[in-house]
């Protein structure tokens, strides 16, 4: 089958879905909250990781994922994002 006479959605969606499971084959729990899409090898991350390390890992994975022509990385880093709000309270109740 030739790449030309390939259904674009239909690429699309297998280069989203190769991504999500090398992503989830790295056993990283922030992984999970990314959203990814992918239009002509462009592949777009979306969502929160809770440090630089998780976003700049995330990054790394999918430009290793075969397919991958170009990254647009819209992920946020928000440290508290994976803290237990029960110890976020406890802390403010403290103060």
């Amino acid at each position: 089958m030739s790449i030309e006479g390939a259904n674009p959605r239909k690429t699309n969606d297998d280069l989203a879905r190769r991504v999500k499971i090398f992503l989830s084959s790295r056993h990283q729990p922030a992984f999970r909250h990314l959203h990814i899409e992918a239009q002509g090898g462009t592949v777009t991350l979306r969502g929160k990781v809770g440090s630089f390390y998780e976003k700049q890992l995330s990054y790394q994975c999918c430009s290793r994922v075969a397919g991958v022509v170009k990254i647009v990385d819209q992920v946020d880093v928000s440290p508290t994002e994976h803290l237990d709000v029960e110890l976020i309270g406890g802390l403010s109740a403290a103060d």
